[in-house]
């Protein structure tokens, strides 16, 4: 996984360093958010999910990069532009989708690759997958709204109290856990 995070850098917009920078702060978040919910998940797996669950903007970087970077070009150009609808437009799939089939390929285990490929759309995987993913969607939601690495991809979405609900935590422990990320 680390040699995916090296190679050159395709836009002045994006680099490798500024994705590793942004799942480091979403490992991290998603692991002081774990410690808050009364449900039970693994700090080590959660931890994990965070550093992964964007692997497949990697994907899209080594696989289309000049239509990844048409995606970045855009998002900067009209910051209202949803990243996800930006690269199915361009690319025909998101990282989502390219991250949860290369999680397969490599056979980690079910509820990483639902992390990895429902951290936009938690709602959408399994009841028995549904906390790790909030988990991670959360995390992603104040990554990327602390602008901490490369922060496109979640950047315009927020937290739901739905989301909060599913997963035990209060809106002071999110702060909480915001304050620990700077």
């Amino acid at each position: 996984i680390a040699r995916l995070f090296k190679g050159k850098k395709i836009s002045d917009l994006f680099s490798a360093a500024d994705l590793w920078r942004h799942s480091v702060a979403v490992a991290v978040a998603a692991r002081s958010l774990a410690k808050c919910s009364p449900h039970p998940v693994m700090a080590d797996e959660i931890f994990v999910a965070g550093l992964i669950h964007d692997i497949g903007t990697l994907v899209e970087r080594q696989a289309h990069p000049d239509q990844f970077s048409e995606v970045i070009q855009r998002c900067t150009e009209d910051p209202s532009a949803d990243f996800l609808e930006m690269e199915r437009e361009v690319i025909g799939a998101d990282h989502q989708a390219f991250g949860v089939g290369l999680t397969t390929k490599w056979k980690f285990p079910r509820h990483l690759r639902a992390a990895v490929g429902f951290h936009h759309n938690p709602e959408s995987v399994s009841v028995e997958l549904r906390n790790m993913a909030t988990l991670i969607r959360l995390a992603d939601v104040m990554a990327c709204e602390e602008k901490l690495g490369f922060y496109y991809s979640a950047r315009g979405e927020s937290m739901t109290r739905e989301q909060l609900d599913t997963l035990g935590i209060t809106q002071a422990q999110v702060d909480e856990g915001r304050a620990g990320l700077a």
